[in-house]
């Protein structure tokens, strides 16, 4: 079957208006024609293409008794067209969009469990070395490096001087050493 030019496709539309069910099956057949090429310019799946095309015909079905016969029958086939592309490129970008936040939150869902578990394993390794270790290394060790103290506030803390906290803790850091050493932390 060759295309109908626009006047054709109209009449076919008018007629099928009018209860012409073999008019309006010709006049599908002609439009699926014409949605395929203008689909086929814009979307490069087939299958896409395929389903954008039913999806048009079905809005067109449902819309047929909105078309006035004073306008050209294309401009009306073509904005529904249209309407239908526009959906698939706003859900397809929906798609995406929620399929790049999903791989982002479980990559970062997975770091996070990562550093949970390194944390984890840290606070064990810490936790096996201050068990080697007196009350008051602890408490050095701890509000030095852990709490992250300076020396004159660990000092007024511990009530030492500054010059005998750098000597313990120096002590300390020998120990934590030799602990890492022996014990294969």
């Amino acid at each position: 079957m060759e295309n109908k030019n626009p006047e054709e496709l109209k009449e076919l539309l008018i007629q099928s208006l009018e209860g012409d069910q073999n008019a309006y099956k010709n006049f599908l057949l002609e439009v699926s024609k014409i949605l395929k090429s203008y689909f086929s310019s814009k979307v490069f799946d087939q299958t896409v293409v395929e389903d954008l095309i039913q999806e048009t015909l079905i809005s067109i079905h449902k819309a047929r008794h909105t078309y006035d016969p004073s306008l050209p029958v294309l401009n009306w086939i073509f904005a529904i067209a249209y309407r239908r592309y526009i959906d698939y490129v706003r859900k397809d970008a929906r798609i995406k969009k929620y399929e790049h936040s999903t791989e982002t939150f479980q990559h970062i869902s997975s770091n996070l469990i990562y550093k949970s578990e390194e944390q984890y394993d840290n606070q064990n390794r810490i936790n096996s070395i201050l068990e080697h270790m007196t009350e008051r290394e602890k408490k050095i060790i701890t509000l030095l490096k852990i709490e992250n103290y300076s020396i004159k506030e660990a000092a007024k803390i511990l009530n030492l001087s500054e010059s005998a906290l750098k000597v313990a803790a120096h002590r300390a850091y020998k120990k934590i050493k030799k602990i890492l050493k022996e014990n294969d932390l």
